[in-house]
């Protein structure tokens, strides 16, 4: 019998934490931004590439959520970010 399991971590990129997961089927690590209205995820094979795409992803999606008048943020207002 084979298990499979993820082990997650949290890491703050741009000033926001994003839970960490590896991803075996692609050999990758994924994120994904916590305390966000919507989805934003990124991913990279390296903990540099996932500050890097973070970072991108993160933009991405608050220039989305500008453009189309969402509140990017859950509960309505920004969540104290981590420093």
């Amino acid at each position: 019998m084979r298990i499979k399991m993820k082990v997650q971590n949290i890491m703050v990129v741009a000033g926001l934490p994003a839970v960490i997961s590896y991803e075996p089927e692609i050999g990758m690590f994924r994120g994904k931004f916590l305390g966000l209205s919507g989805y934003c995820d990124f991913i990279s094979d390296s903990i540099q590439g996932l500050q890097d795409e973070g970072e991108i992803s993160l933009h991405e999606y608050l220039e989305d959520c500008s453009a189309s008048g969402i509140e990017p943020y859950a509960g309505q207002e920004k969540l104290l970010q981590i420093t």
